[in-house]
């Protein structure tokens, strides 16, 4: 009986080693495909989903610092259909003392069924590298459908409660009310927005590069996702709080910055809108409906 397992098993390994590389090949192929079909161009605000609004802007061209296009989503959470997501933690990593395996944003898009997804915060390089599925730890505190990744003391947490009211946390670490109360969120080590004004240590900021950021107007019940290609910190914070942000936070940036609409997005392209090309830990996105 054992040599018998044992051989079941050996025969197996090559079979599930193939099966792990096909897999990383096809998301590979896949992830250029969609690469290719992506247009970049300024586009004026549409909704492209019930409640989900797009737009394109060239930065320098709209009196930015800075250069390249920004791509906004702006979320109106109270439209039908609606619903915040957030990246859950991955059982097979957890089992390995790991959180997540990392995915494509427009991979995880595909899987959940978002309308619209960006990369999430920093997360720890995996020792193999950045390739899909392998492992590893997310940096700042993350919520998914109620469950907290961990606490990370130096986290500002943007987080949605049941009826899905946005909020943005004022004090770290973040309190454990907050934590009960969270249903989605993910955090960031500064709070580059607050009350509509841009955070005066990353006005002081000259440094540039690709960056996603995510914002809210409680009140409003208005949320936003945004890649930029090449600004600061603090412009792309004024960005957002020219149309009508509130607070935000900057998540991962880099080559982990990522932009996607989805397939059935009208009448704005479907696609990569920016990066995508390295898988990441956390994705941040929204489900919603067609346009009538």
């Amino acid at each position: 009986m054992c040599s018998s397992s044992a051989g079941r098993d050996a025969a197996r390994s090559p079979l599930v080693a193939r099966g792990v590389v096909l897999a990383v090949v096809f998301t590979v192929l896949a992830g250029l495909i969609t690469w290719r079909i992506s247009i970049t161009a300024p586009y004026p605000e549409t909704e492209v989903f019930a409640g989900v609004y797009y737009t394109a802007l060239d930065v320098e061209a709209a009196g930015y610092p800075g250069r390249g296009m920004a791509h906004i989503a702006r979320v109106d959470l109270t439209a039908p259909g609606v619903e915040v997501f957030v990246t859950p933690m991955d059982a097979h990593a957890l089992r390995r003392g790991q959180q997540y395996r990392l995915r494509y944003t427009w991979q995880m898009a595909w899987q959940h069924d978002l309308a619209v997804a960006v990369n999430g915060t920093l997360f720890e390089p995996p020792p193999i590298g950045y390739w899909p599925y392998s492992t590893a730890r997310g940096h700042h505190t993350a919520v998914s459908n109620g469950i907290v990744s961990h606490v990370n003391p130096s986290s500002w947490l943007l987080w949605f409660d049941d009826d899905q009211v946005p909020h943005l946390t004022d004090e770290r670490p973040v309190r454990p009310e907050v934590l009960d109360r969270a249903v989605w969120g993910i955090g960031g080590l500064v709070r580059e927005l607050r009350d509509g004004a841009v955070h005066g240590r990353v006005q002081r900021s000259t440094e540039t590069n690709r960056y996603t950021m995510v914002a809210i107007n409680q009140e409003e019940m208005l949320f936003w996702m945004a890649s930029f290609e090449d600004v600061t910190r603090a412009a792309a914070a004024q960005i957002l709080a020219d149309r009508g942000a509130r607070d935000g936070i900057v998540l991962d940036g880099g080559g982990s910055t990522t932009f996607y609409l989805a397939r059935h997005t009208q009448p704005a392209p479907w696609g990569l809108r920016l990066g995508g090309m390295r898988p990441v830990a956390t994705h941040v996105g929204v489900r919603a409906q067609p346009v009538e």
